[in-house]
């Protein structure tokens, strides 16, 4: 990626092409021209959240290899203790913050007829509690066994 490449310390245009992508993607759901705008907006903002999730995530191995990661751009960090750390995903916070507020309001706008309460329950509750989990670092093994429980 381009973004990578140039080291972009942009949030909003490191998240541009993940949310794209997902837009193209959700935007094939629907023939419906009205539906099919919502859905692309709602692509584009889950793909957002995705990003920022995963930025996240990623912090300590993207600082410990040296690898691209939008968050660890917006200071000059040179050692990545919890103080930076926890800096770094309130920025993160308050971007998934507003976007998962945004995917809600377009999540309203579309006409789910079939399973809408499973829907429901991802938008509203579930799509929250992973970025809670990733904010704790629970390890993905962890993630698993508290969402068979």
């Amino acid at each position: 990626f381009i973004i990578e490449k140039e080291k972009c310390s942009s949030i909003d245009m490191a998240g541009e092409p993940t949310a794209n992508i997902m837009k193209a993607i959700a935007g094939e759901i629907s023939d419906n021209p009205e539906q099919k705008r919502i859905l692309e907006r709602f692509g584009y903002l889950l793909g957002r959240y995705i990003f920022f999730c995963d930025a996240i995530e990623d912090l300590d191995d993207d600082f410990k290899d040296g690898n691209y990661n939008v968050l660890l751009l917006q200071k000059n960090i040179i050692k990545l203790d919890k103080e930076e750390k926890d800096y770094l995903k309130e920025i993160a916070t308050d971007t998934i913050n507003f976007t998962l507020g945004e995917l809600a309001n377009t999540y309203l706008l579309l006409d789910i007829q079939k399973y809408k309460p499973i829907f429901d329950n991802i938008i509203y509750l579930g799509l929250k509690n992973t970025i809670s989990l990733i904010l704790q670092g629970k390890s993905e093994k962890e993630k698993k066994n508290e969402r068979s429980v």
